[in-house]
């Protein structure tokens, strides 16, 4: 008796898989995963983790996230996962995460990852996905490079241009100090499109939540002006950098000329 019905068995749960209840069976085994911890269901390397991270992001950085408070102080997991946060467009944490680790560069000085193996992922055309070695020295500067460019890519201009700025305060070498600045320089100028000028009063102003505010953009030209200033008071050897700098600044000049008052016409007194 058991013989006949072992094949219906299977025909039984072929149909399960491949009909109507396929989509009530794999919700069961989603809504199990998410009850039960992951350890239970998975059992991957760091490796492994990162690997997953192409097929299955979402679970790729779940594992890493578990991983990561689980081993506290492993860095290579938290490089990998502020990588995957800033590819998922996930600002917010992987800026928390970067902030998560210049704690752990202030406590022990600076952190060298310069033999650090560490799983990349390619979220940039020249990196390859894979272990290699991380090759860095991990200190204020580079960090808060890494959180200024975040905050640039997610519009938050302001944000960008004080962490910019911080990394250029921290860093040793003058070119790429100048480098620093300049990327603070292009945070504050990119407010500009912020800007539109009144037809009706012909003053400035900025779109904020629904609503309209006067602004002052003399002040974000300003800014934008002394970051390249700063710059190339440094001795710069490139000389395209030099350049771009020098055009860049001239053109903060000439933003700042189209808000300054014009000069009132002088009659002649008879």
């Amino acid at each position: 008796m058991q013989m006949f019905f072992r094949p219906y068995l299977f025909v039984l749960l072929l149909c399960l898989l491949t009909g109507p209840g396929c989509s009530n069976f794999h919700e069961s085994i989603r809504s199990a995963r998410s009850s039960f911890p992951l350890k239970y269901f998975y059992y991957p390397s760091y490796e492994t983790a990162g690997g997953m991270y192409k097929s299955d992001p979402s679970l790729a950085i779940e594992l890493l996230e578990r991983m990561s408070r689980k081993h506290t102080e492993n860095l290579a997991y938290r490089l990998t996962l502020a990588d995957m946060y800033r590819d998922r467009g996930m600002a917010n944490d992987a800026i928390r995460l970067w902030f998560d680790i210049l704690a752990m560069s202030r406590e022990k000085g600076v952190l060298d990852a310069r033999n650090l193996q560490v799983y990349f992922i390619p979220i940039v055309p020249d990196q390859k996905e894979g272990m290699r070695t991380y090759g860095r020295i991990i200190d204020k500067s580079m960090v808060h490079g890494y959180i200024g460019m975040i905050y640039f890519q997610n519009a938050f201009f302001e944000e960008a241009s004080e962490n910019f700025s911080r990394a250029a305060e921290y860093a040793a070498d003058p070119q790429h100090k100048a480098e620093l600045y300049y990327q603070a320089g292009q945070a504050v100028g990119s407010k500009k499109v912020e800007f539109f000028i009144s037809e009706k009063d012909g003053k400035p102003y900025q779109k904020l939540g629904g609503h309209t505010i006067l602004v002052d953009p003399v002040l974000y030209r300003k800014k934008e002006k002394a970051f390249y200033l700063m710059a190339l008071a440094l001795d710069i050897p490139d000389k395209e950098m030099r350049e771009e700098l020098e055009k860049k600044l001239h053109d903060a000049d000439q933003e700042i000329l189209k808000y300054e008052p014009k000069p009132m016409a002088r009659t002649s007194e008879e």
